[in-house]
């Protein structure tokens, strides 16, 4: 497997596999409308584009024999890091795959110096939930809300400290 800094030339796989993702992670919570538009919105060349250019984000992929199979969206704000996305397509989990993500994530934000990395899961989303505490991620907030396609959602908000300094919370 290789995780790399992911190019424009990722956008059609990225939104592939967030597509797939959310397919299989929120079938009874967002309905295929919501779904279809939020990965619009959110995965389509346009919007992965702009992401994967941004000088504060970083943008990675893994691949398994030329394929992306997962990735990882994520900004650097102050002196935190916000991870947004880690999406592993269904096919590829419980393979080391998202573990392999996660761990260059938070080595690349910790290298551009932030002392705490937050992540946002939709609370629906057990696997995700559970994968970030299984990481050492702690949950902070389980009561919090993101909109969807004009729809409320209740999401869980984690945060991993390097111990270095203050966080975002200071």
């Amino acid at each position: 497997m290789i995780v790399r800094t992911a190019s424009t030339s990722d956008t059609a796989a990225i939104e592939r596999v967030a597509r797939a993702t959310w397919r299989v992670d929120y079938p009874d919570v967002l309905n295929r409308e919501n779904t279809a538009d939020a990965a619009t919105d959110w995965y389509d060349e346009s919007a992965m584009t702009t992401a994967i250019e941004r000088d504060d984000a970083l943008v990675l992929v893994a691949s398994l024999e030329n394929e992306v199979v997962g990735f990882a969206h994520a900004y650097v704000a102050e002196n935190w890091g916000d991870l947004l996305r880690l999406y592993v397509a269904p096919g590829y989990r419980e393979r080391g795959v998202g573990t392999a993500l996660l761990d260059r994530t938070v080595d690349d934000l910790f290298e551009a110096g932030v002392d705490e990395i937050r992540a946002m899961v939709l609370a629906a989303n057990e696997h995700g939930r559970a994968f970030y505490e299984a990481s050492g991620f702690e949950l902070v907030d389980e009561d919090a809300e993101t909109e969807i396609d004009g729809e409320r959602y209740r999401e869980c908000r984690y945060r991993l400290d390097t111990g270095r300094g203050t966080t975002a919370d200071d």
